[in-house]
């Protein structure tokens, strides 16, 4: 069976702009780092001098595909992408959807080559930074470097709880649970408008990343709207409305702990500033 893809694959940074301009990252990254730890205006100056290049990408570009040699660090400033596998089978499982103030490929700094794919889902923004210059924040600013890296395991928490969904949650409490999840982690960024939020997911794309068929999260979706848990728009994206929080969290058996919206633990924040002190 063919590998399915979820759009055209075009070439890797055919959109990159020269190193002469003006660094192109949102304040989404320090928004989302900030819930953490307090990020200064140096460490902000600092992070922006050390990209060097970014650019747009339409949807269904091939960010990075399995087995690949890793090149950079990627930081996504606008759109969504999704990080997935396909088995032998022609399978695709979706691990997460990637967000705007999400780095992609940050393993880049353990590891040569991707487990995983990456592909665009709407068009997106990028910055790039050189893995080096990402592993030089350990010295320069380990304060900023502890956040980043509290990115990477948050996403690990997220990824657990996805596997918890496709193991033991009710097909309507997967679909509920992502629902939840998704406008958790929008609203963090100041992209939710309330209790709504633009949503440009396919029910496909949805059903890869639940454990089940398109069909199946159709019927979910209905069944959730008819119960005044949730609207849904069409646009040309989909527009999705909470219309009961309590009574969707309910439904999903939503403890959002694990997306830890909570700041650095005082022991490590303690050490970091004594290090940095020191320095």
């Amino acid at each position: 069976m063919p590998k399915p893809t979820i759009g055209k694959r075009l070439h890797r940074g055919s959109g990159v702009v020269g190193t002469d301009r003006i660094p192109a990252l949102t304040p989404l990254l320090f928004r989302k780092l900030a819930v953490f730890a307090h990020i200064s205006d140096e460490q902000i100056q600092h992070l922006r001098s050390i990209e060097y290049a970014h650019g747009v990408l339409p949807a269904g570009t091939d960010i990075i595909r399995h087995g690949q040699t890793y090149k950079s660090i990627l930081l996504l400033n606008s759109g969504w992408a999704v990080r997935y596998l396909v088995r032998g089978n022609g399978r695709r499982q979706i691990a997460n959807f990637i967000l705007p103030g999400d780095l992609m490929c940050l393993n880049a700094t353990v590891m040569s080559h991707s487990d995983y794919d990456i592909t665009t889902v709407t068009q997106v923004s990028y910055s790039e930074f050189r893995v080096e210059d990402i592993v030089g924040l350990i010295e320069r600013h380990p304060m900023l470097c502890a956040a980043i890296f509290w990115c990477t395991a948050r996403e690990e928490s997220i990824l657990l709880e996805h596997l918890v969904s496709i193991g033991r949650r009710t097909a309507y409490e997967r679909v509920a649970h992502l629902l939840v999840e998704l406008w958790r982690r929008l609203q963090i960024l100041g992209l939710a408008d309330g209790d709504t939020f633009d949503m440009p997911l396919t029910q496909e794309l949805i059903a890869d990343c639940v454990g089940l068929t398109s069909v199946h999260v159709n019927r979910m979706m209905r069944s959730m709207q008819a119960a005044g848990l949730i609207t849904c728009e069409y646009r040309p994206v989909q527009r999705c409305r909470i219309t009961d929080v309590r009574g969707l969290e309910e439904a999903a058996g939503f403890e959002g702990g694990y997306l830890h919206f909570t700041e650095m633990p005082r022991k490590a924040r303690q050490a970091l500033t004594r290090h940095a002190s020191v320095d």
